[in-house]
């Protein structure tokens, strides 16, 4: 006879039929995985809606504002190289081109981007 053993998702004892049985139910140990796939995704989650975030700003942008914008204006517009998923840097360690998702930085002149749509 095999001892009690408690259920990881319900936390309550039960019986065990096999010997290598962690669950006491079907439905425990779906709960119990889509629990832990969840938790999984929860780190994508936070960097999807920064990169969705930082789309619906530069379609804003780039609908009001036109092709060109000053990185002094960078912050009015939240704008920001962390939700980048590629920066390209020159020799002087400048970001000359910042790539998002379905726009792209790229340095004109000092401190003037121009906004694409990739």
């Amino acid at each position: 006879m095999i001892p009690l053993r408690e259920c990881p998702n319900g936390r309550h004892k039960f019986e065990p039929s096999r010997v290598n049985q962690i669950f006491c139910s079907i439905r425990c140990r779906n709960a119990w995985n889509n629990n832990a796939y969840k938790k999984e995704l929860a780190d994508y989650k936070k960097i999807m809606d920064r990169l969705r975030f930082a789309d619906k700003n530069f379609d804003a942008l780039f609908k009001k504002q036109g092709t060109y914008i000053l990185q002094d204006h960078f912050r009015d517009h939240k704008v920001s190289f962390d939700s980048a998923r590629q920066l390209h840097y020159d020799s002087k360690n400048l970001i000359v081109k910042a790539i998002y998702v379905r726009y792209q930085l790229t340095l004109i002149e000092e401190k003037i981007y121009k906004i694409e749509k990739i």
